[in-house]
């Protein structure tokens, strides 16, 4: 009886403890309090976000969440920039409004702010405030805007040309638009023949059998093709989806539950309903991945007005951690670390 009681006590006390331990501030930044939970958070939202099946750098989420909150403080001490709450809500509102979305990555967004919403908001807020900083600060704004040298463009590819590698594929694709009309019955049987055709695909690359197998059920897209083994540009100018290429870009396609499609030789990805932006229309899509993909350096002269964005990213990140530490030193922006453990990380973030 006593071991019970004992017992009890404890989980009592655990239950009791835990909020607190989570709770627990580590650091302030002006007048917003950094906890445990918001380190956690931001770092799932990190690894979520990056579609990486790995724990990320729990020193790296503070430092970015350390650099967040100081743009989020600019507001206190520059009276012109505001945070504007109705503008968040609308491009949420939009995102969130599958029917009028235009933007292919929507259900990856939408996914990653039903799971993550207060970490998703933070980052439109910092993204609001960095473009209206540049905005207001013609300083600021010149160093970010000005010529990038064709010097700048080579270096950075050479530096980063692993991050400009693409597969190259060979994809068996079948594709059906969504028909919105049919009745919640007409949807069943509708979806169980697309389940029938990827068992199908599964065992056969017989592309014309299949489109021929259910001509009467169904009516194909165009674009439904098996595809030479070439690189997801080449493929787009042949008149492929880049919706649907978009998906060959990863190692993994995050799925709706959480969970992982990896892409390799003879997987099957699908049925998956996918808004195609050219067609303006939502199309059910099947694909078979032939070949395992091979990864190759896209060349330059394709990727120009990427890297030409890459770098002005570049640049941004670089000018606002710049002018975060000045105000830092003018004490525009205070920095209270109360967990010591993280005093050793914080000194990295100003040594950056």
């Amino acid at each position: 009886m006593q071991y019970f009681v004992i017992l009890l006590i404890l989980l009592i006390k655990s239950t009791l403890i835990y909020p607190e331990i989570v709770n627990w501030v580590i650091a302030k930044v002006g007048n917003y309090p950094i906890t445990y939970y918001d380190l956690n958070q931001m770092n799932e939202f990190v690894n979520f976000g990056s579609g990486l099946n790995k724990n990320a750098d729990l020193n790296q989420s503070f430092e970015d969440l350390i650099l967040t909150y100081c743009v989020l403080t600019i507001p206190d001490f520059i009276n012109k920039i505001k945070i504007n709450e109705t503008e968040i809500d609308n491009y949420i509102n939009s995102m969130t409004n599958i029917s009028n979305s235009n933007d292919p990555t929507f259900e990856y967004k939408l996914t990653i702010f039903n799971k993550y919403p207060e970490q998703f908001k933070l980052q439109l807020k910092k993204n609001q405030i960095i473009r209206n900083l540049i905005f207001y600060d013609e300083n600021l704004k010149s160093k970010i805007n000005k010529e990038i040298t064709p010097l700048e463009i080579t270096n950075f590819y050479e530096k980063n040309k692993k991050n400009f590698e693409v597969p190259m594929i060979s994809l068996l694709i079948l594709a059906v638009e969504q028909n919105k009309n049919l009745s919640f019955d007409e949807m069943l049987n509708f979806e169980k023949v697309l389940n029938e055709i990827k068992e199908i695909v599964k065992k056969t690359n017989d592309i014309n059998f299949i489109i021929d197998k259910y001509k009467d059920k169904i009516k194909f897209e165009d674009f439904s093709q098996i595809t030479e083994f070439k690189s997801v540009y080449e493929l787009l100018d042949k008149g492929i989806p880049d919706e649907i290429l978009n998906l060959s870009l990863m190692e993994k396609i995050r799925l709706p539950d959480g969970s992982f499609f990896e892409i390799k030789k003879d997987a099957v990805f699908g049925p998956q309903i996918i808004p195609i932006k050219k067609m303006k229309k939502n199309v059910y899509i099947i694909i078979k991945f032939l070949e395992n993909p091979k990864k190759t350096p896209l060349p330059l002269e394709k990727i120009l007005d990427k890297i030409d964005y890459a770098i002005k990213e570049e640049r941004i990140n670089n000018e606002i951690k710049k002018y975060v530490l000045e105000n830092i030193k003018k004490g525009k922006i205070t920095i209270n670390i109360i967990d010591k453990k993280y005093e050793e990380v914080y000194n990295d973030f100003l040594r950056r």
